[in-house]
């Protein structure tokens, strides 16, 4: 799938998320690093929500990677698209509200957005369904493709409502 991602960003993801040598808080505050604050806090929290459902999630993507996978690597998929189908609902709703009453001029192209996205992990719930191993490996590029890209270049721009 790779919808959010040019080559450059995925090869920074991959990178990112193959450093073996880091436990998972080495990992956590790595990625705290790379994300921006948006400006919003309820937003900001919910992005740091998210980003601890990543680590948890990131843990079972090894796993799959090296072809290890256990019942409880699928149960960790699982738990993660259900998040991910709660988080989208109320998460991208509220983003929408904010621009709205922000009159953001841009809030169309974010609603296609979210679309593309929800779209994209209703894609990955039928792979999940089907076991389908390869294409749910790939769930980890989205995600965090998405984390990083659409957070630090298009969520950030909210800073300009309260600044």
């Amino acid at each position: 799938h790779y919808y959010y991602l040019s080559g450059a960003v995925m090869s920074e993801v991959d990178a990112f998320l193959t450093m073996q040598s880091l436990s998972r808080e080495e990992l956590r505050s790595r990625m705290l690093e790379e994300i921006t604050h948006v400006g919003v806090e309820r937003f900001h929290n919910e992005h740091m929500d998210l980003l601890a459902h990543f680590l948890k999630f990131q843990t079972a993507m090894e796993r799959f990677r090296v072809g290890e996978t256990a019942d409880e690597d699928w149960k960790t998929v699982e738990n993660l698209l259900d998040f991910m189908t709660d988080y989208v609902t109320k998460h991208f709703a509220a983003e929408e509200d904010f621009m709205k009453h922000h009159e953001d001029p841009k809030l169309m192209r974010h609603k296609n957005a979210h679309f593309h996205f929800e779209r994209m992990l209703d894609s990955y719930k039928q792979a999940f369904m089907r076991r389908d191993h390869r294409t749910v490996l790939g769930l980890k590029y989205d995600l965090f493709g998405w984390f990083f890209d659409h957070i630090n270049t298009v969520d950030a721009k909210y800073k300009r409502y309260v600044a």
